[in-house]
């Protein structure tokens, strides 16, 4: 099955997309809501124009999305301006508050290899410009924001997503996340970025003294199943449970 959605994916991109939202944002959405109610706290990073938000907000009382490009953040406003359990947030999640350069890439999809990381030569994605944004330190704004606990956190940061787990290591540690699910750089595939690394031996060493690693693949993860994807492929997704080792 996941085989059969990269190559639709890969071959026809927009129908993909089309039959993707269909799917998701209507029939899926409806069938879900009559038979629950949305509770606790989804926050996603790197929402890009929302197609994967799209998929679970509904299923959260209170969301949270991250998106630095400003040509991206005005098609999420209109996505989701009439949903009152999603806030939107004009900039990128790193370590501090301030501003950095942002490298839009060059390829057609809505800027989505976009990232706070100089691209490296092991890609054929190159910088289109580079533009400056704000950055957001995610304890400030938890904080901030009186949130107690996140149910989900999605991070797809093309490269940072490392980086940002490590600046959240206080919440990570008390138990404050409970599920993560992260982009990370294959383990022996040529580093896509200059300044940074995203394997996902460094989310291991990380997260597995209080988190297990329950599902990896490809987009839509499932608690168990541990799938490959195509050997010309950087990324892949991966999926942690908050659960200390004493507790499995």
């Amino acid at each position: 099955m996941l085989n059969v959605k990269i190559i639709m994916a890969k071959r026809f991109p927009q129908l993909f997309k089309v039959l993707s939202y269909i799917y998701h944002a209507r029939l899926k959405r409806r069938v879900w809501l009559l038979n629950n109610t949305p509770m606790g706290t989804l926050v996603y990073i790197g929402a890009n124009v929302g197609e994967s938000v799209g998929k679970i907000y509904y299923k959260y009382s209170q969301v949270y999305c991250f998106e630095p490009n400003p040509i991206n953040f005005k098609i999420l406003q209109k996505k989701f301006e009439n949903r009152r359990n999603v806030t939107l947030v004009n900039a990128a999640v790193s370590g501090v508050n301030g501003v950095a350069p942002f490298y839009l890439s060059d390829n057609a999809n809505n800027f989505a290899s976009s990232s706070l990381a100089k691209f490296s030569m092991a890609r054929s994605i190159r910088e289109s410009d580079v533009i400056e944004v704000q950055t957001i330190d995610f304890l400030t704004f938890f904080d901030r924001n009186n949130i107690s606990v996140i149910d989900l956190l999605v991070t797809d940061t093309e490269g940072y997503d490392y980086s940002i787990l490590r600046s959240m290591q206080a919440l990570l540690t008390a138990g404050k996340i409970k599920k993560i699910k992260s982009e990370v750089v294959v383990n022996g595939k040529n580093n896509p970025f200059e300044s940074v690394e995203n394997y996902e031996h460094l989310f291991d060493d990380l997260l597995q003294p209080h988190f297990e690693k329950v599902a990896s693949g490809w987009t839509e993860l499932e608690e168990g199943k541990h799938q490959e994807v195509p050997s010309d492929y950087f990324f892949k997704d991966v999926m942690y449970v908050f659960r200390p080792v004493q507790d499995r």
